[in-house]
């Protein structure tokens, strides 16, 4: 468990969302967010870019009030 897996499972989870494949990209941000919790400090600049890509997974699965939670 590492933030840089974190990373690679936001940029995965970019390109399902271009391949149409939302629920993917869901599973893939939310495990990204899970890992950064645990491993880095609040206010990481890291944390925001996967916040804003988990976003999009939740507005694309058709849940956009816990994209603005």
């Amino acid at each position: 468990e590492h933030p840089r897996v974190a990373s690679s499972l936001g940029q995965i989870a970019d390109t399902l969302l271009d391949q149409g494949k939302p629920g993917e990209a869901l599973a893939a941000t939310s495990e990204a967010v899970a890992i950064l919790r645990r491993t880095l400090a609040p206010g990481h600049p890291e944390m925001p870019r996967t916040l804003i890509a988990h976003s999009a997974a939740l507005r694309q699965n058709g849940r956009p009030a816990e994209a603005e939670t």
